[in-house]
């Protein structure tokens, strides 16, 4: 999403966080802080240029645990997977196939819902 468009969602949903796309290294996260649009961290205001109009952003999805994730009634994925959302059936009938030990340390892990 362009500046405009991750400003806008902040400003609908102060909770959210975002990061710039494609930049390795130190991540610098915006999101917002006493009712401002802030580099989180930092305490620094978030000053727009004319360089960073046409950044591309993505929003930084927060871990958590797997109750959290049944609970919300959406698609999940557990921290290792790379981009597969599951329903909770499928999901319980892939881990049926898995050994209790790694189910164990799955359901202990990060999870994270499709928006």
């Amino acid at each position: 999403m362009k500046t405009w468009e991750m400003i806008k969602e902040l400003t609908e949903n102060p909770e959210k966080k975002f990061k710039r796309k494609g930049v390795v290294g130190d991540v610098i996260e915006v999101g917002m802080e006493s009712d401002e649009i802030t580099w989180l961290g930092s305490g620094d205001s978030f000053i727009i240029n004319s360089m960073q109009l046409n950044n591309e952003w993505e929003e930084v999805k927060e871990p958590m645990t797997f109750i959290e994730a049944v609970n919300s009634g959406k698609l999940m994925k557990h921290e290792t997977w790379a981009d597969s959302y599951l329903k909770l059936y499928d999901l319980c009938e892939a881990l049926s196939l898995l050994p209790n030990e790694k189910i164990r340390s799955m359901l202990n892990g990060k999870w994270y819902i499709a928006d």
